[in-house]
């Protein structure tokens, strides 16, 4: 029999990796998630110059950089010259950090199975190289992990390619909550669907009664999250991936596979 009153615990995603103490999209973001015990990470992936796979949120370096140049300017081999340092947040603490790529998440990832891997695709990469481009990249990369990726996206198209081509899981990403109704029509049938947490109306009770399953993101408060858990909401994405992993609840999901 089962417990209806059971309390509902949701699953950790980090965030750009561990990015409330960590540069977000390094190397050392993610690594240090999984030590926590996060098993879902997210990540940003952009295309340089020479169509390779790069975790950077942004189109251009200048947030998270010394440099103001766009990724599409710098091919895999010029942007080792850039650190990924996030100097305005840390200061000259990881002044030699690397930007990570999509082969460093795979590698990562290949012998600790329990790990997946949400890679959102970009929409300025999208923009500049096409749909069938990013999508001909993420395969070539991801095919050895296929099974622990689910590709994500705000770009309703670029899903509906994928879902297509039947190249990986993908999650729907919600710009604004009307987006919602472009699912009625079943085109891309979502593994998941993802939002901000305050786009979220509040008389919505739909979350347990989706074919899909739930997302929302950006969340710090154990206790919030424990409320979205109780309405159908199966995951949590957060940057602040230590004090909600250290919360008396929340703790049950942790992995250390």
């Amino acid at each position: 029999m089962t417990n209806s009153n059971a309390i509902q615990i949701p699953q950790l995603i980090a965030h750009r990796g561990y990015a409330a103490k960590y540069p977000e999209n390094s190397l050392i973001a993610m690594k240090k998630a999984v030590e926590l015990g996060v098993s879902m990470l997210e990540m940003d992936i952009q295309l340089t110059k020479d169509k390779q796979a790069v975790l950077l949120h942004d189109d251009t370096l200048e947030r998270v950089s010394s440099s103001s140049k766009l990724i599409f300017d710098l091919s895999i081999a010029d942007l080792k010259n850039y650190s990924l340092s996030e100097i305005d947040r840390f200061g000259s603490q990881y002044k030699t950090n690397p930007f990570a790529t999509l082969d460093d998440m795979v590698e990562l990832a290949r012998d600790k199975t329990h790990l997946t891997l949400l890679v959102e695709a970009k929409q300025d990469s999208i923009n500049h190289y096409t749909a069938k481009v990013f999508a001909d990249v993420l395969a070539s990369q991801l095919n050895i992990i296929k099974s622990q990726v689910i590709i994500i996206a705000y770009d309703y198209e670029f899903l509906k390619w994928m879902k297509k081509n039947e190249i990986f899981k993908i999650g729907y990403i919600l710009s604004k909550w009307q987006d919602l109704a472009l699912l009625s029509n079943e085109e891309i049938k979502p593994e998941l669907v993802i939002s901000n947490f305050k786009k979220v109306p509040h008389d919505y009770l739909g979350f347990s009664q989706s074919v899909w399953d739930w997302v929302l993101y950006e969340i710090t408060d154990p206790k919030i999250a424990l409320d979205f858990a109780a309405k159908g909401v199966k995951y949590i994405e957060t940057m602040e991936v230590e004090s909600m992993i250290l919360d008396s609840v929340l703790k049950n999901r942790v992995c250390f596979a």
